[in-house]
């Protein structure tokens, strides 16, 4: 992850906003489940993953990710897209998790019927970001070349 971080810095803040709603909605999971310790265990080894690769992607964060090649132009767009609007999507579906979760205690309603909705935003959070993973990947072996600090890539 860090090696992707490096070549994309602006994807940091993407996999961040994972981690962030990743906690919160496994502390909402742990209150309505205490035996369900496994993913708060997960979260602790993502939370550990994103500091090594913040540390790691230090010096580069804030610089424009690298042009691509034509073959790996339509992935740099979808990169892009969630580059710029993949953070506030998480920090979205989270806070309608989290008021969902309100209604549904105020209600009355079954630990199931919570949980469930927990889990299946969860999971629909980390399937993008294997996605976004995957995609970049791909993106890499595309063979992106350098851009000088600052600078945009060429529209393309």
């Amino acid at each position: 992850m860090a090696t992707l971080i490096e070549r994309r810095p602006r994807l940091l803040g993407f996999v961040v906003s994972v981690v962030i709603a990743r906690i919160i909605l496994s502390v909402l999971a742990a209150t309505e489940e205490p035996d369900g310790l496994l993913p708060l265990l997960i979260t602790v080894f993502l939370v550990i993953e994103v500091v090594m690769v913040w540390r790691a992607v230090q010096p580069v964060r804030g610089q424009a990710p690298r042009v691509p090649r034509a073959s790996s132009i339509g992935l740099d767009r979808v990169l892009r897209a969630i580059e710029r609007f993949g953070a506030p999507a998480i920090y979205a579906t989270t806070v309608v998790c989290m008021a969902a979760y309100t209604v549904f205690r105020l209600q009355g309603s079954s630990r199931s019927a919570v949980l469930d909705t927990i889990t299946a935003v969860r999971w629909a959070q980390l399937v993008l970001l294997l996605i976004t993973l995957y995609l970049a990947r791909r993106w890499e072996a595309g063979g992106a070349t350098p851009v000088a600090s600052g600078a945009d890539p060429p529209a393309g």
